[in-house]
């Protein structure tokens, strides 16, 4: 998982020198917020059905692929049908590339997302090594694409397509190859009623997390949008060499007891913070560098970036979330994603009209530590 972190981030980071060297900020806004856009319309493929996925499958129901696929891909639909009032909205504000744009995430939608069920297969298999290996292909193939795209045009209406595709288009070839190398076909019926529980807990956070880029352009503008996402990019990614080694723990933890759980996980967590601290002060001190070196038309991101930098602190408390979902602890994954994420939109609004963009980070800081706090109160308390 570690590997397949590093090379992933590896592959971002090739991406978003490219982003930030090869397309205008204005250009690189708009695509942010179409993406952000077609995430918060993904929430209805039901994401949450690959946690249900990866613990089935770590009982030994495999088969519980395909009707996980099926059903992400049906309500999926309903994102598409959002995507066309989305569509007849810029229709009547006259804007034909967006019409155009949307159009195209309205036909993807139920796709793009829904394929990557292999991912928590092979999590759910505790296979990390063809995990790994079948992600960083991915990456790699829509890096390259994405790459060769901008390097030809800068156009909006091509990069959003061709995102859409070769994501879609690779994912989909990753499915089929997992899907030939089941080793039998049981199903629990479990997978999707859980998954629902799942993924309408996490609604409200994916809506928060995404609605980020939508504040900031109806407030601010594209430009700005840019901005705080080069800003966001690098603590965004040394967050993920931590969290993504996660979902190794989500089938160890179906094995284990509360009480087991509880004891040892702790300790845990605080070596991890030997690791972290440190990592947080020489961002500190290597960001306005690194901006330099590989970002130089964005050194207004870097004061931001310093200040996000503090989220990395919160990263390892994630992993109590992880003992929710792994021990089927509904109430408590429901009171966990919906309170921090509930204020986090309001506070974007209100920080943002008063204080522009560093008001975006006072919102994510603080919704951090008070989501930080609920969910060591619940982990406690479960």
């Amino acid at each position: 998982m570690i590997c397949r972190q590093v090379g992933i981030s590896c592959i971002s980071l090739g991406m978003a020198i490219a982003f930030a060297n090869l397309l205008p900020q204005e250009t690189y806004g708009a695509y942010k917020y179409v993406i952000s856009i077609s995430l918060l319309l993904a929430i209805t493929t039901l994401s949450g059905i690959n946690t249900s996925l990866t613990r089935s499958v770590a009982k030994g129901y495999e088969g519980s692929i395909v009707p996980a696929l099926v059903t992400r891909m049906r309500w999926g639909i309903i994102g598409s049908i959002l995507a066309l009032f989305i569509v007849l909205y810029y229709q009547i504000q006259g804007n034909s590339l967006l019409v155009s744009i949307f159009l195209i995430v309205a036909v993807f939608l139920p796709f793009k997302s829904s394929f990557s069920v292999y991912q928590a297969y092979w999590q759910g298999k505790q296979r990390f090594d063809i995990f790994a290996k079948f992600a960083i292909l991915q990456e790699c193939v829509i890096a390259m694409i994405l790459v060769v795209t901008i390097w030809l045009s800068d156009d909006l209406f091509v990069l959003v397509l061709v995102f859409f595709a070769s994501q879609t288009s690779a994912s989909a070839f990753f499915y089929v190859l997992t899907r030939s190398r089941l080793s039998n076909e049981r199903r629990d019926p479990e997978t999707i009623p859980y998954g629902k529980h799942v993924s309408f807990s996490g609604a409200l956070f994916s809506i928060a997390n995404n609605a980020t880029d939508v504040v900031i352009w109806h407030l601010l503008g594209p430009a700005s949008v840019a901005v705080f996402a080069f800003a966001q990019r690098p603590p965004q990614e040394i967050r993920r060499l931590f969290t993504e080694a996660f979902p190794i723990a989500l089938p160890k933890f179906t094995q284990q007891s509360k009480e087991a759980i509880q004891q040892t996980l702790i300790p845990k967590i605080a070596k991890l913070y030997l690791l972290i601290i440190p990592c947080v002060v020489g961002y500190l001190l290597l960001a306005p560098s690194v901006f330099e070196w590989i970002f130089p038309a964005y050194l207004e991101s870097v004061y931001y970036s310093q200040w996000l930098s503090l989220s990395i602190l919160v990263a390892p408390l994630s992993l109590f979330g992880t003992v929710f979902q792994a021990l089927g602890r509904t109430k408590e994954i429901y009171i966990n994603s919906i309170l921090a994420p509930l204020l986090l939109v309001p506070a974007l609004v209100l920080f943002v009209w008063f204080y522009g963009l560093f008001g975006v980070i006072i919102a994510w800081l603080v919704t951090q530590m008070i989501g930080a706090s609920i969910t060591i109160y619940l982990f406690k308390r479960m």
